[in-house]
């Protein structure tokens, strides 16, 4: 039956409601006595086979047609033959041909790695696997708007190659290239389950924005029907409910604490966690006041609050340079249930902490802010205009933002009240570009460690990963390229010589040393030209040992390259290319050199008027995770970072000298 044996642990998609209806008659059809019969006689079963001509069937509709002979499809491929003849599960929905036909943008190898497990990156594990495929049916790996590498075609022949196999490829005719399979994606190394962590989420979401704020607005209504003297019972089940919900919101925030510090996390997961821990604070902080007030109404003690201003959205900490506009900021003005607030000011922000700066053989500077007030709108004032006047030298600062409000304490009292918010994460004003790294490393140094000698080694995981995203202009909800667990396991590994498990855990110092070596390569994908899009496509491996690199250059022909991250210079990118078949060190590296990039010659550039420079390999993942490599004729990868004709010059936009004049005859005198 095509919906018998179907694992549970496979993920299907969600068909429409006509596909639906359609499996619901071939249940009715296999329970029916006429089907049971033929079962019991061991006959073969399908929904149009055995049916007795004298009982009169519907005439179904073209749809239900069409379904019909996508099982005639599926029964008599040969994907089903081979998993009949293996006994294994089989299910219409898996292998269906209408399952496989996606469009070219869900075939993105970079995007697939959102939904699909990311395998271990070994050197024992390395195949290389090659095929003649037509290039005439691929389309462009790079793409001027979205520079994502199109996944190439299935290999056609696949063979297992030695270790001490030299030239894979057996033509250099241009319509040839090589498929490389450089790490296959196996199950039980998948280091989390990205769709029973967003379940957890969504669960975690649904207590915060249902249960609580349901909770939280009846309890608001009780508060404001109450009657003083409040009746003893009334009293305990009010303090009775305000309890178990305080108990409850902690309990949320310290499972959303764990999964930051026990879990390798998809970055959108780990985003969703911010935004809710946020929305958790706020919603503590009304829970606190609703206590206070229900406690001032018996006459017992409290703190006698007429309201909180709190920071309801941010991205502190975080990194703006001079006279740019932060990331929105949203502040929020909470009351009691009966207090009567009216408010006096509009919302203003001020710097508290690191007005006033001196940097070493330089004079004071203080620095200002801009567009820094803004009016309460439905208890939210929102500022997404705010901005530095100045630098800050690379040293942190905190904002606070205030407000005067006039509430009523006794009846005829009323008293004028200022509300401040806390003083914020620390943020750092930036005058150039080249202060990213520096700037960048010492907020996250401040963010890990607060009070603190070490943290888990997840959690530092994650917070890199956005901190990556940030630096290569990629939203963590819709993220192109990010880090995947074998490159976050090379960096441990070769920085910290620490394995990624739960109980690992990164120091101070240690942290410190691996963003002096980070930082710079972070800064030039963000800031350095063409490297960010070369990045993203996979054209720049980064990430990738020396040993590695030979490991995998040693397959190829000689003029085959790849380019990676030197381990050893700080900021440096090295060029690892296949010199020749014969010699001591068939696989040389290059170091490149500022110079090679001077006078507004760019790095793609660079590698074109380089003759050693043949073959490019680059990088992507297909939809199973698996890494792969394809070998691309140098210009035609790069084609799209060469400079044109008409912007030759000496890079200040002046040509480099006279042209002369191929012609004198067309020029007339007047």
């Amino acid at each position: 039956h095509p919906r018998q044996h179907s694992p549970s642990n496979i993920q299907f998609p969600i068909y429409s409601r006509q596909r639906r209806e359609n499996l619901t008659e071939i249940d009715q059809f296999q329970s029916s006595p006429i089907t049971q019969s033929l079962t019991s006689q061991q006959s073969p079963i399908h929904p149009r086979q055995h049916s007795p001509s004298n009982i009169q069937f519907p005439i179904y509709s073209r749809q239900r047609r069409e379904n019909l002979t996508e099982i005639d499809q599926f029964q008599s491929s040969p994907i089903t033959q081979s998993l009949t003849s293996q006994q294994s599960p089989i299910h219409p929905r898996q292998h269906s041909p209408r399952y496989k036909q996606q469009s070219p943008k869900d075939q993105s190898p970079i995007l697939a790695r959102q939904q699909s497990p990311i395998p271990i990156l070994s050197k024992s594990s390395i195949q290389m696997k090659s095929s003649c495929v037509s290039s005439s049916n691929q389309q462009s790996p790079l793409s001027q708007n979205e520079p994502s590498p199109a996944t190439p075609p299935s290999p056609i022949q696949v063979n297992q190659l030695s270790p001490a196999s030299t030239n894979i490829l057996t033509s250099t005719s241009p319509n040839q290239q090589t498929i490389l399979v450089i790490n296959q994606a196996k199950p039980d190394q998948i280091f989390c389950n990205p769709g029973s962590i967003e379940q957890l989420l969504m669960t975690k979401r649904y207590q915060i924005e249902s249960y609580l704020t349901t909770t939280l607005l009846q309890m608001k209504a009780d508060l404001c029907s109450l009657i003083i003297p409040i009746p003893q019972s009334v009293y305990y089940n009010l303090t009775t409910q305000q309890s178990k919900m305080s108990d409850e919101m902690s309990q949320i925030g310290h499972e959303l604490t764990l999964l930051e510090q026990t879990m390798l996390l998809e970055p959108k997961h780990f985003e969703l966690i911010r935004v809710l821990k946020l929305v958790l604070d706020t919603y503590r902080i009304q829970l606190d006041l609703y206590i206070d007030e229900l406690q001032q109404f018996t006459g017992q003690k409290s703190k006698s609050l007429l309201g909180v201003l709190t920071i309801k959205e941010h991205s502190f900490p975080s990194t703006v340079k001079k006279g740019k506009s932060t990331s929105p900021i949203e502040v929020q003005l909470l009351t009691g249930a009966r207090t009567n607030a009216k408010v006096l000011s509009p919302v203003s922000s001020e710097i508290v902490k690191g007005a006033t700066l001196r940097a070493k053989g330089k004079s004071k500077r203080t620095v200002e802010l801009e567009n820094n007030q803004e009016n309460l709108i439905n208890s939210v004032a929102r500022f997404s205009r705010l901005s530095f006047t100045n630098g800050t030298y690379v040293t942190t600062v905190h904002l606070k933002f205030s407000i005067m409000i006039e509430a009523l304490v006794e009846p005829g009292q009323m008293v004028k009240h200022k509300l401040e918010t806390k003083p914020t994460e620390p943020i750092i004003v930036m005058t150039h570009n080249d202060q990213w790294h520096v700037a960048r490393g010492t907020l996250l140094e401040s963010q890990f460690f607060k009070g603190k000698t070490s943290i888990p080694i997840f959690l530092f995981c994650n917070y890199l990963q956005l901190c990556y995203l940030e630096a290569t202009r990629q939203n963590p909800s819709g993220q192109r390229r990010p880090l995947t667990f074998s490159e976050m396991e090379y960096l441990c590994d070769s920085k910290f010589k620490k394995r990624v498990t739960v109980d690992g855990t990164i120091t101070q110092k240690e942290f410190g040393e691996f963003w002096s070596w980070f930082g710079p390569y972070l800064q030039k994908l963000r800031y350095q030209k063409h490297l960010q899009p070369m990045w993203i496509s996979g054209l720049l491996w980064g990430l990738i040992s020396k040993n590695t690199a030979e490991t995998i250059l040693m397959q190829q022909p000689p003029g085959t390259f790849l380019i990676r991250f030197s381990e050893r210079h700080k900021g440096g990118i090295a060029v690892a290319y296949r010199w020749s078949d014969s010699g001591d060190k068939p696989v040389r590296h290059y170091l490149v050199r500022p110079s090679d990039t001077a006078d507004g010659r760019t790095f793609p550039e660079f590698l074109k008027e380089s003759s050693t420079f043949v073959r490019i390999l680059q990088m992507y993942y297909d939809r199973n995770g698996q890494q792969l490599a394809v070998l691309k004729d140098k210009d035609q990868a790069l084609m799209q970072f060469y400079k044109k004709k008409n912007d030759e010059g000496d890079g200040t936009g002046y040509d480099k000298e006279l042209l002369a004049l191929e012609s004198l005859k067309s020029l007339t005198i007047h």
